[in-house]
């Protein structure tokens, strides 16, 4: 299992103790498909930070940092519960750096074995104490991961943003690699899509040539959501099947998961309420499940199964710790699309509305604009709901989410009001991912042998795509490049 393998090639370094190194190296030369090897190695990772608590606590600190990412690859909530304890028991000497890792265990702990609340409030403790100029990747991935575990879109995109700049600066594959797949997740949670699809391919370009499968799987089911949310099916399915493949020899649950949230989206998107919720209803993956919460529960609404208060009971819990305003406009939508009384469900809407605006997330505030302007237009308050409909359809045309646009203007049309023509898309958006990617570090006033060393490709590949750039945005020069605005910015 290539997660429990490389677990232990980090940890071998770490294990003072003999018996315990003689046992990593057994362990990775055997280690098969087999269920439970994750959870075997997760168990020697403790072991061996027990025996380290009181003679070098840095490095027991570090063993346990391991063995939190394999629990959670296992959803195993008791390690994960042993993990916190020996962390807290750790003497650091007030490190900041130490201190910041034991708070992210402890509250990652807590997360996995359900105590969202406490887990939610120890990880955001640590966040605040993270310095932003810490020149530790180490740190920096976790805080970036912690951002996405408490909703903080920001910290999950400036810390990982940071870690993609240091690695392209040193010319690091690898760690660029691992930075890469989340910010393109990053992006994609506010609206960056056509950002996000240029990160996702690049990653999945250098994690193949690199041979991280488990990357270029994770990069391959967030071009896949993207296209879904842009109705592409076929690109969509094609990325899914990609990834699945991987993981038919390499099983990773947050794909798998990951896989059956973005099928739904897709299923979601075109009206198909019944195969979405057969899709969604199955994911048990926790960050999978936070992500997709908004789809399951208007899914589990649409097709009226009794299924969707537990999760949002859930997302409630969630977003109350969290205090993020996209998690409290989200609970205040799902209410309203579960409510049986339209003033109830108006009071929701425009909650929702309220809290998005304090946030970042534009594709979840027009999906709350369309659902609000469709609820006042079943009322026969047409005016009232052309306004929250135009607004919607405004967001899903710059988006190019256009499943969500053509239901927007069929309501603009129930409404009475005849929708615009969708606008002309910008000659940027014929760009490919690799082209945008080349024109964005070009309109910086770099040169092609340092757009290649960014990008890690040859001056003569960089030259290739500019040529192209060039002939789609009917431009000759780098001065008229620069004086562009790409499209790589939420609407």
């Amino acid at each position: 299992m290539p997660d429990a393998a490389r677990l232990l090639a980090a940890a071998e370094p770490l294990v003072a103790d003999p018996v315990l190194l003689a046992n990593c190296h057994r362990l990775r030369g055997s280690i098969e498909l087999a269920a439970g090897t994750t959870t075997t190695v997760v168990t020697m990772l403790v072991t061996g930070a027990q025996r380290l608590t009181d003679v070098d606590p840095r490095r027991a600190l570090e063993l346990l940092a391991l063995a939190a990412e394999g629990a959670s690859l296992a959803l195993d909530a008791e390690a994960a519960r042993e993990i916190a304890r020996l962390a807290r028991s750790l003497d650091v000497g007030g490190d900041e750096h130490d201190e910041f890792f034991i708070g992210l265990l402890v509250g990652f702990a807590q997360q996995l074995a359900g105590d969202v609340g406490p887990g939610i409030t120890t990880i955001r403790k640590a966040l605040a104490a993270a310095k932003d100029e810490a020149d530790d990747v180490d740190l920096m991935l976790a805080a970036g991961r912690a951002g996405f575990y408490v909703g903080d879109d920001d910290a999950a995109h400036r810390f990982h943003d940071r870690i993609v700049s240091r690695a392209r600066s040193i010319g690091s594959v690898g760690c660029l690699a691992i930075a890469g797949t989340r910010v393109a997740l990053a992006e994609m949670l506010v609206g960056r899509w056509t950002a996000a699809n240029a990160t996702a391919e690049e990653t999945e370009r250098l994690a193949r040539d690199t041979g991280q499968s488990e990357l270029e799987a994770h990069a391959l089911i967030w071009r896949g959501l993207i296209a879904a949310w842009r109705g592409e099916e076929e690109r969509c399915r094609e990325f899914v099947e990609r990834a699945r493949a991987i993981t038919a020899t390499h099983p990773m649950s947050l794909i798998d998961d990951a896989a059956r949230w973005t099928l739904g989206v897709l299923d979601l998107g075109d009206g198909r309420a019944e195969a979405a919720f057969a899709q969604l209803e199955p994911i048990t993956h926790p960050v999978v499940a936070q992500l997709a919460s908004l789809d399951r529960i208007e899914a589990a609404a649409r097709a009226g199964r009794p299924e969707a208060q537990p999760w949002l009971d859930e997302l409630a819990a969630f977003a109350a710790a969290s205090e993020a305003p996209w998690a409290r406009g989200r609970v205040a939508h799902c209410r309203a699309l579960l409510s049986g009384k339209a003033e109830e469900a108006e009071s929701m809407f425009q909650e929702a509305l309220a809290e998005h605006a304090r946030g970042d997330r534009a594709f979840e505030r027009a999906r709350t604009e369309l659902a609000y302007g469709a609820s006042l237009r079943r009322q026969r308050r047409r005016v009232d709901a052309r306004e929250h409909l135009r607004a919607a359809l405004e967001t899903f045309d710059t988006l190019d989410a256009m499943p969500w646009s053509s239901r927007a203007r069929s309501e603009l049309r129930a409404s009475g009001e005849t929708a615009h023509a969708r606008r002309e898309q910008p000659a940027s958006a014929e760009l490919t991912p690799q082209e945008l990617q080349v024109a964005k570090f070009v309109s910086q006033g770099l040169s092609n042998r340092e757009v290649g060393a960014q990008l890690f490709l040859s001056p003569r590949t960089v030259d290739f795509h500019l040529r192209h750039v060039y002939a789609k945005l009917g431009i000759s020069s780098r001065t008229k490049l620069a004086a562009l605005r790409l499209e790589t910015h939420a609407p």
